[in-house]
């Protein structure tokens, strides 16, 4: 697992916040993401992991309490867990990148040589400058989600947050991606993960967010003072084991097989 860099700010903070659409989904909470931080938000599905960080980076408002971002125009990238792309459009995953320059520009104007320089370093980053002209619908799952990736870093984000990144990826795009974000994150970047797959999201984390719709709470803090196998078993309501590898964190339930 990763450190924090020992000098941060606060980027966003959640003071007394209730996510939910109209009505609460959990209770009053506190949370403060601060630079350079990797979290990993994790709990059953449907419990409002998706709710929870849409809010954070100002997607969404918050039914009750405030969530302040710092500076107030933060630059945040969102991959969604699946892209909002029409298919049959003719994009080339180039194309797809440079969308996340378009609020940039200025009113009328269209991609200028700073914009084309920021996509291809985007591009480089990502891994993905070797498909960028093939046509996005033909990219493989991993291959749609790199430029997806690369387009939210193109828009110069501060915080990269990620919805379930890997869904629809098989196993070995799987390991790419989650090594990429684990390496923007070394590179400095700030990253908000939901992660369905509890071990890859915790082992390169350096804080859990637990979010636990029946009982309407969420815990947030370091990994190593949050993520223990008690509260697991109470937020997933089964009795949850975990082992710690070289470099890997894998989670079972116990008497099964592993959960992720």
């Amino acid at each position: 697992m990763t450190s924090a860099p020992t000098v941060s700010r606060p980027l966003v903070h959640a003071r007394q916040a209730v996510i939910g659409y109209q009505s609460a989904l959990v209770q009053p909470f506190d949370l403060t993401v601060c630079t350079g931080e990797f979290w990993a938000i994790i709990g059953p599905n449907g419990g409002g992991k998706t709710t929870l960080v849409r809010t954070l980076i100002g997607a969404l408002k918050p039914v009750s309490g405030q969530v302040v971002r710092s500076p107030a125009n933060l630059r945040v990238g969102y991959v969604p867990q699946r892209h909002n792309l029409q298919r049959g459009l003719p994009l080339t995953a180039a194309d797809v990148v440079m969308l996340g320059r378009t609020p940039l520009w200025q009113l009328g104007r269209g991609p200028g040589n700073a914009d084309r320089d920021a996509v291809l370093r985007a591009l480089d980053r990502t891994g993905a400058r070797e498909f960028a002209e093939h046509p996005f619908d033909s990219l493989s799952g991993g291959q749609q989600q790199r430029a997806l990736v690369a387009r939210a870093l193109a828009a110069e984000a501060e915080v990269l947050a990620l919805d379930e990144p890997t869904d629809n990826v098989d196993l070995t795009g799987e390991g790419e991606l989650v090594e990429l974000i684990a390496q923007l994150h070394r590179e400095g970047l700030t990253i908000l993960m939901v992660g369905h797959d509890i071990g890859p999201a915790v082992h390169h984390a350096t804080h859990v967010c637990l979010v636990d719709r029946q009982r309407g709470r969420i815990t947030a803090g370091p990994v190593a003072e949050v993520f223990d196998e008690a509260r697991l078993s109470e937020v997933y309501g089964r009795p949850m084991s975990i082992e710690y590898g070289d470099d890997c964190v894998h989670v079972h339930v116990k008497g099964g097989t592993r959960a992720a």
